[in-house]
């Protein structure tokens, strides 16, 4: 519906939780914990850039984007919440809570333009949340994380070897493109601060593990295994409609959405 992700994101301070704004908890919660990469590993995960020097801003729009898409899509998580209380108190009791329950965690990678979300709940799915942002964002419906640059959703981390991403990848291939029509398909791979990975050895180690008679596309593929190398470890998802929302990169897909607003003005002024 028009507006929804705005809403989603309005929702953060009231309603079902009555929460507080996110940025007033974050006076007494630092968004990003620092972590060490080969603790990411077994968990689902958002990873995102931004432009350099814009980290700190840009971590507490995406961990507020994500949090709010997993609020509408898999609902709200209830926390107590005494108004009477002083808002000192307040403001810790939901700082506390945060750190207890939430489902949406950010990591300070100590690399600047880089971000990283964890999903702390195993039933969130990376890939669904970061599509139903950026489905959002092209139809001009969402407003948030505008210093988000792109999103690269992470079904699974595992080490950074070839064989550890293909074994990472196997079932989610397996499980996608079983039963299915004949789609086309193709492989992304990016490293970062990691010059050594074997970029074509696994490439091809996971083209391999698509069936036939799915085919190769590298323009336009219906689906899209992605896979982010960042030093020791190695993220993969088998992303749809990747290549359709612009790889999702988030100002790209806002630059169409203006662009079509504005043609659509065009119109009906002419008319």
């Amino acid at each position: 519906a028009e507006g929804k992700a705005e809403e989603a994101v309005e929702r953060k301070g009231g309603k079902k939780a009555n929460r507080l704004e996110g940025s007033q908890v974050r006076k007494y919660l630092k968004a990003q914990v620092p972590s060490s990469v080969n603790s990411l590993r077994g968990r689902s995960a958002i990873m995102a850039t931004c432009q350099g020097r814009e980290d700190r801003k840009a971590v507490g729009e995406l961990i507020d984007t994500v949090d709010a898409y997993v609020d509408m899509l898999y609902g709200e998580e209830e926390v107590e919440d005494d108004a009477n209380s002083s808002l000192d108190d307040r403001l810790q009791r939901q700082a506390r809570a945060y750190r207890e329950n939430r489902r949406v965690k950010a990591h300070d990678l100590e690399t600047q333009g880089v971000l990283y979300v964890t999903m702390e709940d195993a039933r969130i799915d990376a890939v669904k949340v970061a599509r139903s942002i950026v489905t959002d964002v092209s139809r001009g419906e969402a407003s948030g994380a505008s210093r988000v640059v792109r999103l690269m959703p992470l079904s699974t981390v595992t080490f950074a070897s070839v064989d550890d991403v293909a074994k990472a990848a196997a079932p989610l291939v397996k499980a996608y493109f079983a039963d299915k029509s004949p789609l086309t398909y193709g492989v992304q791979l990016k490293r970062r601060n990691n010059t050594s990975f074997p970029r074509k050895e696994a490439v091809e180690a996971l083209a391999a593990l698509v069936p036939e008679p799915h085919a190769v596309d590298l323009a336009n593929p219906d689906v899209t295994i992605l896979c982010e190398v960042f030093k020791s470890i190695a993220g993969v998802a088998v992303v749809p409609d990747f290549a359709k929302f612009a790889d999702f990169n988030l100002r790209r897909l806002r630059e169409l959405a203006a662009s079509r607003a504005r043609d659509r003005d065009d119109e009906e002024y002419f008319d």
